[in-house]
């Protein structure tokens, strides 16, 4: 088993859904593979964290880099694992009440991972650390 997590920025303005497709569609899409991870969506930045089989990551990612709503792709982390940190998908925004039926059970708001220790940072203490500095790095909110 495989971890990636990687940031990036979106190309233009996503509507709820827009945002909602793009969750339903990476559920079913991830669910097939094995693919579990999160995916925050915060002032017009992606931080995502993808687990599953390294073939099945490389595949994923590939596609994500060709997404043409994505820009400047950064890889922060590729190593192997022996437990997932995100055994079921989650999706982060800041209002999730906004989405489509099909993608509100999938998402939670950023609200929910900014408490130092919300499980729903994941179980792993690199990742949470991850997420934190993500959600730090935005001046609007408080240190995460």
């Amino acid at each position: 088993m495989h971890r990636l997590i990687y940031l990036s920025q979106t190309t233009r303005p996503m509507s709820s859904l827009e945002t909602g497709r793009l969750i339903a569609k990476a559920q079913a899409r991830n669910a097939k593979a094995g693919l579990t991870g999160m995916l925050v969506l915060l002032q017009s930045r992606f931080l995502q964290v993808l687990e599953g089989p390294e073939n099945a990551l490389a595949q994923c990612y590939g596609r994500i880099q060709q997404d043409k709503r994505h820009s400047h792709m950064q890889l922060l982390q590729s190593t192997p694992i022996t437990q997932r940190a995100f055994p079921d998908w989650k999706m982060s925004l800041f209002h999730p009440e906004q989405l489509p039926e099909q993608a509100k059970d999938a998402a939670l708001s950023i609200d929910a991972l900014i408490p130092m220790n919300s499980p729903d940072r994941g179980d792993d203490p690199e990742v949470r650390a991850v997420v934190r500095q993500f959600l730090a790095s935005f001046k609007r909110m408080a240190a995460a």
